[in-house]
């Protein structure tokens, strides 16, 4: 049943994406998205080059929560009043103003002493040229706008050094917390563990 849904998710997405949809059509996407995303292994969100959902069936013990119509209507809600865009960060960036908290959430850099991390939840890899262009930016988003930033990313020696020199380069504060979090969507064993995740918070002040 999964694999019968995941197929009709994907049919729609090529018909959708093409502006070939019905109402109908768009709303049966959106509950399968959900659907999938509830089901499928681990929570993860991934497509493949052509934009189709990939992830195989999850355990069945983590069933359960997939009928939570309670928190659907909150989140409607709560967005009533809310727009939401899927575009690149760089062309959000043009938006932020004086003010605006902003956060970024990137695919998360390797760990030390990793060969690799999953990085291509989309059609298009996030590399460490793209950390280094999105740290800078950041930093120069925060001194010229203004704004406040919270970055996520792995705490390794790369990440700190990366939005260290981004931040001193523009003379902005940069608070770093570190998290310990057990992993337990990779898929090598390596990322199976606890590790520590970092928060940088970004600011003029």
């Amino acid at each position: 049943y999964y694999y019968r849904r995941r197929k009709r998710f994907n049919q729609l997405y090529d018909k959708l994406i093409d502006g070939r949809g019905t109402i109908n059509e768009t709303h049966e996407f959106a509950a399968l998205m959900i659907f999938l995303n509830k089901v499928g292994y681990n929570g993860i969100w991934r497509v493949n080059s052509g934009g189709h959902y990939n992830v195989p069936e999850g355990e069945s013990f983590s069933y359960n929560n997939v009928h939570e119509h309670e928190k659907l209507a909150d989140f409607n809600a709560a967005l009533k009043n809310t727009m939401i865009y899927h575009r690149d960060w760089k062309d959000s960036f043009k938006d932020v103003r004086q003010g605006d908290l902003v956060y970024l959430d990137p695919p998360y850099l390797p760990l030390e002493g990793s060969k690799e991390t999953f990085n291509q939840y989309s059609s298009v890899k996030f590399q460490r040229d793209d950390h280094i262009l999105l740290a800078r930016a950041a930093s120069s988003l925060v001194s010229k706008k203004g704004c406040r930033i919270i970055v996520s990313n792995h705490y390794t020696e790369e990440v700190l050094r990366l939005y260290n020199d981004a931040t001193e380069k523009d003379a902005v504060m940069c608070e770093v917390y570190k998290i310990p979090k057990v992993h337990s969507i990779s898929r090598i064993g390596e990322g199976r563990v606890e590790v520590n995740e970092a928060l940088f918070f970004l600011s003029r002040e």
